[in-house]
């Protein structure tokens, strides 16, 4: 969006980058004008991957938004992992998570 904006105003985008860089006052202003630019491209995006393709929609948003449409989880575990959550579960129970029949269950449907 630099480039087009850069040959509108007829100065170069090293210039743009320059005062972004050097100008609270315009980098404040070029954020602004990113943000209005994008909302407009979230806006399209939104519009043809709901015509067209999931794929397309998520592509352009992953592009301007990677914290929110590219999180990811990141799960530690710092403590012991034991069998402690099945000590109160009786042996039909354990033999249904197992996916073992539970005593008299295979003539259940007879």
């Amino acid at each position: 969006m630099v480039a087009p904006a850069a040959e509108q105003a007829g100065v170069s985008r090293t210039l743009i980058y320059s005062l972004r860089e050097t100008d609270a006052d315009f980098r404040e202003r070029m954020d602004a004008a990113w943000r209005v630019g994008f909302g407009l491209l979230e806006d399209v995006a939104v519009k043809r991957g709901l015509q067209h393709s999931d794929k397309l929609l998520m592509f352009i948003l992953q592009s301007g938004h990677r914290r929110q449409y590219n999180a990811k989880l990141d799960v530690t575990h710092g403590g012991n992992v034991g069998l402690s959550l099945f000590r109160d579960l009786s042996d039909d129970d354990l033999s249904r998570i197992a996916g073992a029949p539970v005593d008299g269950a295979e003539h259940a449907a007879d």
